[in-house]
């Protein structure tokens, strides 16, 4: 097996670190996001280690670059038959979409078939890094919020050309503060924040238990709770609990449940701060149990909206869905709004069911399934982050996101790559 080039493992690292900073941009005539940096650099990077005839190919991984390959088909196909039907709007988003999003699936099997299967741990470790950032900014902010009622002014960033987008300041919604760290939404911040505590995990299986591993998924696991994340709550207390049931059944394997001492801290800590909050703020008591018991509003549109679909489209439409980018004009004409802006439900799932259809998603069940038990008997953490990054799509639209594309491609691949992961160290 050849080793990775140290050049090589800084850009993966560097991919991974800055792959979640997508509340800021360089602003010099034109505006680059810092996420989007790394991912030009690497496959410019990988082509030309490439002509020197750096390659790592494994023929058992024909079988994911096939899934995805598939996917990537369907997605372009669907688009393109549908695309007369859409109006302008939907016609520049899918021309958007296809270009930054679906066509980008090919690039990250490209990056894996250069890379091996190091691009895996070494993104890993870039993306945790920066979740350490990330974490610790959230919880400065929420601080200097409940102090001050104001967020942290980031405009010093504008010596170094770095802006800040304004949504970043929207922190008060849905009667919860929510400041979002180096992202910009709540749902991508303890999203994030749930892949660096997996992955912790992971390294502290590898290296031994290290305190600093253990802080940092007590505060990931608190900002969810801050934050009232119901997607980072839930996606990760499912995984929890499946990583529980998998270690009873898979004993032999030696397969371990996740960081069991951290969920019961943080589950009697939740208890304990809903009940003080019920004594102390009724009103906001029952806004919270709302939230939590999926009887808010949001949560019964997104089940709104597939009891509408389904009542209110043909045969055709129910099997192979409207088209790749679509769902948010079905769904307007539908419910006979005038949003005037593109839009999509918020859960991964619903929108494939809409614009994909049912076909589609009993093949990407298949194909999630089939991935995640080949992780499973490789390596556990690897499964879970696999299962979490897909459960986190139950509850929220992940679809227009590179890290979630990302790193369901490499996982993919990895899962069938000869070769497993071995941790350098030190790293952190």
């Amino acid at each position: 097996m050849q080793e990775l080039a140290n050049s090589s493992k800084k850009v993966l690292f560097f991919l991974g670190f800055l792959s979640i900073a997508n509340a800021f941009y360089f602003s010099f005539g034109v505006n680059l996001r810092l996420f989007d940096i790394m991912f030009i650099i690497a496959p410019l990077y990988g082509v030309y280690k490439l002509k020197n005839g750096i390659i790592r190919y494994n023929p058992r991984i024909n079988i994911p670059k096939n899934y995805i390959i598939v996917i990537f088909l369907y997605l372009s196909i669907s688009g393109l038959v549908n695309f007369g039907g859409y109006n302008d709007l939907y016609q520049d988003q899918f021309i958007k979409y296809w270009v930054h999003k679906v066509a980008w699936l090919l690039v990250y099997i490209m990056l894996y078939l250069i890379y091996g299967h190091d691009i895996v741990i070494y993104y890993l470790y870039g993306l945790t890094a920066m979740c350490f950032i990330h974490v610790t900014l959230v919880l400065l902010e929420y601080i200097t919020i409940v102090r001050t009622g104001n967020t942290i002014d980031f405009s010093f960033l504008n010596t170094f050309f770095i802006q800040v987008e304004e949504k970043k300041y929207d922190v008060f919604n849905q009667g919860f503060i929510r400041p979002t760290g180096v992202t910009l939404d709540p749902n991508y911040a303890t999203g994030y924040a749930g892949i660096g505590f997996l992955f912790c995990e992971y390294l502290k299986t590898q290296s031994g238990s290290k305190w600093y591993f253990t802080l940092f998924q007590l505060a990931a696991l608190l900002i969810m709770i801050l934050l009232f994340s119901r997607t980072g709550m839930f996606s990760i207390l499912i995984t929890f609990i499946i990583s529980v049931f998998f270690s009873m059944v898979y004993k032999k394997r030696k397969i371990k449940t996740i960081a069991p001492k951290i969920f019961l801290i943080i589950i009697c800590t939740a208890v304990a701060l809903l009940s003080y909050i019920g004594i102390i703020n009724e009103d906001f008591y029952k806004t919270a149990i709302s939230r939590l018991s999926l009887s808010d509003g949001s949560s019964l549109m997104r089940s709104g909206y597939i009891v509408d679909y389904l009542e209110n489209s043909n045969i055709i439409e129910l099997l192979f869905g409207v088209g790749t980018s679509d769902a948010g004009q079905r769904l307007t004409e539908l419910l006979y709004m005038n949003t005037g802006v593109v839009w999509s439900p918020e859960s991964n799932f619903i929108t494939f069911l809409i614009e994909q259809g049912i076909l589609f998603l009993i093949f990407f069940f298949f194909f999630l399934t089939k991935i995640f038990f080949k992780l499973l008997k490789k390596d556990p953490i690897f499964a879970y982050i696999f299962l979490y990054i897909n459960v986190m799509g139950v509850g929220y639209n992940f679809l227009g996101d590179r890290v979630y594309f990302f790193l369901l491609v490499i996982l993919s691949m990895y899962a069938y790559d000869n070769n497993k992961c071995v941790p350098e160290y030190p790293l952190y």
